[in-house]
């Protein structure tokens, strides 16, 4: 039995996951947006890709400059995915704060527990731990 490479974070209708499970995501949930959240790229993924880095060093303004654009997407009825290559760090970091945005979970750890509880393989780096901090304290 395979595993599913992505994992569905609130409702149905944001799912989190990593590069590789795009077009099956899209085949079976008409995804209507894919925040593509990887640092560096190389052309869009999808032709829904949206593309929302999370860059290294400017950490507290990408997180808060991607996660007010899923968060509006979301808030207008949009199905969304959100990766970067893995679907672990900066799509940790991501899914935790959109949890926040949304008023689905109250405090960073509250949010990422629930976001770890769905995708068992998120390891948010420091930096984006730190930036969840500085944006959420």
């Amino acid at each position: 039995m395979s595993r599913t490479t992505y994992q569905s974070l609130l409702d149905q209708k944001v799912y989190i996951g990593g590069i590789d499970a795009v077009e099956t995501a899209d085949a079976q949930h008409d995804i209507d947006a894919f925040f593509d959240l990887r640092g560096t790229r190389d052309g869009d993924v999808h032709e829904k890709s949206v593309y929302t880095p999370l860059i290294e060093g400017e950490e507290t303004t990408s997180l808060q400059r991607t996660v007010r654009q899923m968060k509006e997407a979301v808030e207008s009825g949009k199905t969304i995915y959100m990766h970067c290559n893995t679907g672990r760090g900066r799509t940790g970091a991501a899914a935790t704060a959109l949890l926040l945005e949304l008023g689905v979970a109250s405090t960073i750890e509250e949010a990422e527990q629930m976001v770890k509880e769905t995708r068992d393989v998120i390891d948010i780096r420091p930096n984006f731990l730190e930036a969840l901090q500085q944006l959420y304290k």
